[in-house]
């Protein structure tokens, strides 16, 4: 995972004292966002992050993949959203969140740098998922993003099923600076962790979806 720390509200909330009378952006379209889960069958947009009563707003809109048994839960000015996979051990995850930027996403190239370096420190010495493929690059779509690619194998799964297989956490994410509130951003990740035999072949096409669908509010 990337190692940025995500902000808990009470810090987001400190960091942007500028911004007055804040609430969170709850809006799951039609659907009460404030619902401990649901069940999300539908193809429809999500919104994470804050707005105040001016309209000033700092956050994301993605689309979700098209499937059945997606379970949302919010959390804060974040939201995260879970799929069961093919064995107990085995799930699916999108998670979004605000974060802070322990470099500017202005040049592209040194935040894609740093995004690299945070990953390779953060699992350096980590006794249970390896690093086995890591690509970051800038996002062709957005000038203060940055796309990334992470295979992780974990070489101490916890089984419940029977199997010799290896097991996997291959991670895509999306991670971007917001242009008017320089030192914050905002990241978007979609997670699959399986073992050999239920790898999702359609997961970088799948990512490139939820990616491409992506609007940034930062009003």
């Amino acid at each position: 995972m990337f190692k940025t720390e995500p902000l808990t509200f009470s810090t987001f909330v400190e960091l942007i004292k500028t911004m007055k009378n804040i609430i969170i952006i709850a809006t799951l379209l039609s659907i009460n966002a404030w619902a401990d889960t649901l069940e999300t069958n539908i193809q429809k947009p999500i919104s994470f992050g804050i707005t105040d009563k001016t309209g000033g707003t700092l956050g994301l809109k993605f689309t979700p993949p098209e499937e059945d048994g997606w379970i949302t839960k919010r959390s804060g000015a974040g939201v995260s959203l879970t799929k069961k996979g093919v064995t107990d051990d085995e799930n699916k995850e999108i998670e979004g969140y605000i974060i802070r930027l322990d470099t500017s996403a202005d040049p592209i190239s040194s935040y894609v740098s740093q995004i690299k370096r945070n990953i390779e420190k953060g699992y350096a010495g980590d006794s249970k998922f390896k690093i086995r493929t890591l690509e970051a690059m800038a996002d062709p779509a957005n000038p203060l993003c940055a796309r990334v690619h992470l295979i992780l194998e974990d070489t101490k799964p916890v089984r419940t099923v029977s199997n010799d297989d290896k097991k996997w956490s291959e991670q895509y994410l999306l991670s971007c600076g917001f242009a008017k509130f320089k030192g914050m951003g905002v990241e978007l990740r979609y997670y699959d962790r399986y073992y050999d035999a239920n790898k999702d072949n359609q997961l970088a096409e799948k990512a490139n979806k939820i990616f491409e669908s992506v609007v940034i509010d930062n009003k």
